[in-house]
C-alpha cells in the first residue's frame, strides 16, 4: 500500500479535498479526472455524485462517505481512520479497496459480486454488509493487532458465498496477491515459457526428422501458378515460394537424424549460419488515416468555415448527387453529437465548439475539461437535428445504411432501425449475453470493467435457461470489431454510390476505409468537418464542406423538401401473465421500439388489487398475485 505522497505523485491529478472539517454533511461532485481526498474530517456525511478518479480517505473518525456513482480506477483507500461507514448504490462495483491502519470500518456494498480484492494491513474490525440475498454482514477474518506484524499485509475476497481472508504476499514488486494465486501465475508463466521453446525449436527445425530424399540435379520445376507465356509471374512481397526456400539441415545429427545433447543456447548458436536474412517490406495500404489519437499538426486542428455563397453552392451540389445516387450510405463520427453537449475527441484547444476541446486534445495537454466548456452528461442528451434528419432518410429509403463510429447511443435513441445501423465501435447502452447471443439496451452506462479489454458487467442474462455473463458492446482500441456490424458496414459500401461523412477526421482504421471503398470502386464521398482531412484529393469524384453538421443536414433536406422530424421520446413494454397453481404471475418487459430487444428503462411495477399493493423495483419485473384478486389497477413507474 502506498500513502499520501506515492500517491498523489503517482496520478498526478487534480485533487478535490474535503480537509478538517467536523459535523458537515455534504454533496461532492468532483470532475472526472480528480482524485478525492477527504482527510482530518470528524462526523461528517459526504455524498460523491460525480465520477473521481480514486478516493482516499485519511486520518477520520466518525465519517460516512457514499457513491452514488462508481470510481474510474475503482480503487478506494482508507487510512488510519476510525469509525468510517463506506456505502455504494446498487450495481456500482469497487474492484479493490485498500486499508491501513484502521479500526471499525464499515463497507455496505450491497452485493458481494462486485466486490474484488480488500487488501488491509494493521487494521482491525473490518465489516462487511451485504443486501439479500446474500449474507447479510460478514466480519473479515483478520488476526488480532496485536498478533500483525509490521509489515504483514492481508487480502480478503470472495470465495462461494465468504470473504476468505489470507496472508498476502508481494509478486516480485508488484501488486499484494495470494500464495494461491501466485502459484497459479508461475505455472502459467512456466507454460508459457515452454510453449515459447517449443515454437523456437519447431521453426528452426530442431529434434529429430527424417531426412529428405535427394532430389536429382537439374533445373527446379515451376509450379503451375509460377508458369505462364511471360515466364514466372511474381509472388506478393509477403509470401515466398515453397522451391526458392533452401532445404534445413539439422545440426548434430548424423543418419539416424538423431540430435546431439545441448541446450537451447546451443541449438540456437549451431543454427545461427543457417538462417535466412529478415526483409523488411513496406507496402501503401489503400487507408485514409492511421490510429492516432490526437493531432499534432497545429494546421490540421484549424478550423475552417464555408462562406454562405460557397456553403450554398455546395450544398446544391451535394442535394444534386443525393438524387443522382441510387445506393447511398452515411458515415458518422463524433462531430454529430457536439450539438448534443457531447465533446468530440479531436477538436483543438482553441476550438469555437461550445463542447470544448476534444477528449485526445485534453490529455495531450495534461488537462480536464475547460470551465468554459457546455457538456451534457451521456445519458441526458437528446439527438440533434442531424440524428432526426437521418432517420427522416431512412424512412423514405433515400439512405440504406448508416456506419457510425459513436458509441454515444444516439442512433438508437433517434429511432433508426438497427437493421440499418452498423454501430462499428459500440454502444454504451448495449450488452450482450455471451451464451446466447441476447440483447440488452439499458437506460444507464453498461461499461463497469476497469480492465480495458475486460468487457463483463454484473449483470446476468434473464432467461432462465441461460443465465450466462453479460459483456458491454465497446470496442476499445486494439480490440477486433464486430463481425457482423463490419460485414454490414463493408457491404454497403461496395454497392455505394455516395458516401456522406458527417462530424469524422477519418482517422481510425479500419472504420475510415469505410468511404475509401466507396470511392475506390467509383462512387462519390461528401465529408462535412471543420478540420481538413489530409488524406482527401480535390477531385470531381470528392467534396468537403466546412460547416457544422446540423447547419449541413439542415440545408440538405431543405433542397430535398424533407422535413427535419422533432425527436420524440418512445417507450414501448411488453406485459403478461400466466397462471401458476393458485397464483397468476404478470410479468412486465420494456422493449426497444424497433425491435423485441430488452431496454431497461423501467425503475419499478406496482400492482394494486383492490386494497392489496403488489410491488417489484428490480428487473425481471414479476409480481406474483394470488388468483381471485381483482386486479383494479396497473402501474408502471
Amino acid at each position: 500500500m502506498s500513502g499520501q505522497g506515492g500517491l498523489e505523485a503517482f496520478f498526478r491529478r487534480p485533487k478535490s479535498a474535503q480537509e478538517n472539517l467536523e459535523n458537515v454533511k455534504e454533496t461532492l461532485t468532483p470532475r472526472a479526472n480528480d482524485l478525492l481526498y477527504v482527510r482530518s474530517c470528524k462526523a461528517c456525511e459526504f455524498t460523491v455524485v460525480a465520477r473521481a478518479a480514486k478516493c482516499i480517505v485519511e486520518s477520520c473518525t466518525e465519517v460516512k462517505l457514499k457513491f452514488e456513482r462508481p470510481l474510474m480506477s475503482g480503487t478506494l483507500e482508507v487510512i488510519n481512520c476510525k469509525c468510517v461507514e463506506v456505502s455504494v448504490d446498487p450495481g456500482i462495483p469497487i474492484p479493490t479497496v485498500q486499508i491501513e491502519g484502521c479500526e471499525n470500518i464499515h463497507l455496505h456494498m450491497q452485493n458481494p459480486q462486485l466486490v474484488g480484492d480488500i487488501c488491509s494491513a494493521r487494521s482491525s474490525n473490518i465489516v462487511l454488509h451485504f443486501e439479500p440475498p446474500f449474507t447479510k454482514e460478514q466480519t473479515l477474518g483478520l488476526p488480532p493487532l496485536h498478533e500483525q506484524q509490521l509489515d504483514d499485509q492481508y487480502v480478503s475476497s470472495l470465495s462461494g458465498d465468504k470473504m476468505v481472508t489470507v496472508k498476502g504476499i508481494r509478486e516480485g514488486a508488484g501488486y499484494l496477491t495470494t500464495p494461491e494465486r501466485k502459484e497459479t501465475a508461475d505455472k502459467r508463466e512456466a507454460e508459457l515459457l515452454r510453449r515459447l521453446e517449443i515454437s523456437i525449436l519447431s521453426t528452426l527445425s530442431i529434434g529429430p526428422k527424417k531426412q529428405k530424399q535427394q532430389q536429382p540435379a537439374g533445373p527446379k520445376q515451376r509450379s503451375p501458378q509460377q508458369q505462364g507465356d511471360g515466364g514466372t509471374k511474381p509472388l506478393p512481397a509477403t509470401s515466398s515460394s515453397p522451391q526458392d526456400q533452401p532445404e534445413q539441415t539439422n545440426p548434430g545429427a548424423g543418419n539416424n537424424g538423431a540430435v546431439a545433447e545441448g541446450s537451447l543456447a546451443d541449438e540456437l548458436a549451431a543454427k545461427k549460419g543457417k538462417l535466412k536474412p529478415t526483409e523488411t517490406v513496406v507496402r501503401n495500404m489503400p487507408v485514409v488515416g492511421g490510429l492516432n489519437p490526437a493531432i499534432h499538426k497545429d494546421a490540421e486542428k484549424k478550423e475552417y468555415f464555408d462562406s454562405a455563397e460557397l456553403l450554398a453552392r455546395k450544398l446544391d451540389k451535394a442535394a444534386s448527387w443525393v438524387k443522382e445516387s441510387k445506393h447511398i450510405i452515411l458515415f458518422t463520427g463524433a462531430g454529430i453529437s457536439t450539438s448534443c453537449g457531447i465533446p468530440d475527441y479531436r477538436s483543438g484547444m482553441d476550438t469555437v465548439l461550445p463542447t470544448g476541446p476534444g477528449v485526445w486534445e485534453l490529455r495531450a495537454h495534461g488537462s480536464g475539461p475547460l470551465p468554459s466548456s457546455r457538456q451534457v452528461p451521456l445519458l441526458k442528451a437528446l439527438p440533434s437535428p442531424t440524428h432526426m434528419a437521418i432517420v427522416q432518410l431512412h424512412q423514405g429509403g433515400v439512405v440504406k445504411c448508416t456506419v457510425s463510429q459513436n458509441v454515444d447511443g444516439l442512433h438508437r435513441r433517434s429511432g433508426l432501425d438497427p437493421a440499418h445501423l452498423a454501430e462499428l465501435h459500440g454502444n454504451t447502452n448495449l450488452e450482450t449475453c455471451q451464451k446466447c447471443q441476447r440483447q440488452y439496451l439499458r437506460d444507464f452506462e453498461t461499461r463497469e470493467a476497469l480492465h480495458v479489454f475486460d468487457h463483463k458487467t454484473s449483470r446476468l442474462c434473464d432467461d432462465p435457461e441461460c443465465g450466462g455473463i453479460l459483456e458491454d458492446s465497446i470496442v476499445n482500441f486494439g480490440e477486433p470489431l464486430p463481425q457482423d456490424e463490419l460485414q454490414k458496414a463493408f457491404s454497403h459500401a461496395e454497392k455505394a454510390d455516395l458516401c456522406i461523412v458527417l462530424g469524422s477526421s477519418l482517422r481510425v482504421r479500419p472504420a475510415c476505409q469505410v468511404p475509401v471503398v466507396v470511392h475506390a470502386i467509383g462512387g462519390r464521398v461528401i465529408v462535412c468537418n471543420l478540420q481538413v482531412i489530409p488524406h482527401l484529393t480535390p477531385g470531381a469524384r470528392n467534396m468537403q464542406v466546412f460547416c457544422k453538421c446540423d447547419d449541413f443536414m439542415t440545408g440538405l433536406m431543405k433542397r430535398l423538401d424533407c422535413d427535419i422530424p422533432p425527436f420524440t421520446l418512445k417507450r414501448r413494454a411488453r406485459v403478461s401473465c400466466e397462471r401458476k397453481n393458485d397464483s397468476c404471475v404478470l410479468a412486465v418487459t420494456g422493449l426497444d421500439v424497433d425491435k423485441d430487444t430488452p431496454y431497461s428503462f423501467i425503475k419499478s411495477v406496482t400492482v394494486r388489487c383492490g386494497e392489496q399493493e403488489f410491488k417489484c423495483d428490480k428487473e425481471p419485473f414479476q409480481v406474483t398475485i394470488p388468483c381471485g384478486s381483482a386486479c383494479c389497477k396497473e402501474e408502471g413507474e
